[in-house]
């Protein structure tokens, strides 16, 4: 007699309760690299049918001089970003939103472990976007305290492919990154996307769907990404005395 297969268990959401005094979301998505970080910019706002999103900024920056130390050129990325962002939402500010409503959400890949250059890239964009404003040393720092809330999300490398449906290999994941960032994407008010934009394109999109959440409009988040975010399965992860229990869609939400 064959055996039964087992059905599996259904999985049980937590979905977080609306983030009060916030109208809106910044979405700053990021492809970290030493040779090209490529980037990403939306504003997310409730509508009549859940949320809009509408596209700020996106391209890519890199060093001048390939040749310098890991920190040096991590910290000359981290500069130019921290220009675009404060430079895209200044006029905001200025005219037609408010900084003590608008949150933001900075939306990156997790170092890949082992990799000392991605995480020093990443420590270093930590260092200098939460840095004080009040400093000597750095009187134009400071940006994320410009918002009335901040989060930090980081997806691995294989969640995203598997969440946006991404297959191919070598050379061609490149291609078919960049078609899929076209479908998120007015082709002709972004032309000639790069291989590193595209991925920040993508990690502004899980962002987006954070902030749909964020913004009480959890149904309007494809079911995927939804279950994703908010799965409130628990699971043991780390060995020895690093060894810890975290909730799922705790981790895909990001931290404050």
């Amino acid at each position: 007699m064959p055996r039964q297969r087992k059905e599996p268990k259904p999985i049980q959401l937590k979905i977080p309760p609306k983030v009060e005094g916030i109208d809106r979301w910044i979405v700053f998505g990021l492809d970290p690299s030493l040779s090209r970080t490529g980037y990403s910019m939306m504003l997310v706002e409730p509508d009549e049918n859940g949320t809009h999103a509408k596209w700020l900024a996106v391209g890519s920056v890199k060093p001048d001089n390939s040749s310098d130390p890991v920190w040096v050129r991590s910290k000359a990325i981290a500069l130019s970003l921290r220009k675009v962002l404060r430079t895209a939402t200044e006029d905001m500010f200025r005219q037609t939103i408010s900084r003590f409503t608008t949150g933001l959400i900075i939306s990156f890949e997790a170092p890949t472990p082992g990799n000392d250059w991605l995480s020093t890239i990443s420590r270093i964009l930590h260092l200098v976007f939460f840095e004080s404003a009040n400093t000597d040393c750095y009187p134009e720092g400071g940006v994320c305290s410009e918002f009335a809330k901040v989060h930090v999300q980081m997806t691995n490398a294989a969640t995203l492919r598997r969440l946006m449906g991404l297959t191919e290999r070598g050379r061609a994941n490149k291609k078919e990154n960049i078609a899929l960032a076209y479908t998120f994407l007015n082709k002709e008010s972004y032309q000639n996307l790069d291989s590193d934009a595209c991925d920040a394109v993508l990690m502004a999109m899980m962002a987006k769907y954070s902030a749909s959440i964020l913004l009480g409009f959890p149904d309007s988040v494809p079911e995927r990404f939804r279950i994703a975010l908010c799965n409130s399965t628990e699971e043991v992860v780390g060995k020895g005395s690093r060894e810890h229990t975290r909730v799922k869609g705790e981790e895909g939400m990001g931290k404050c």
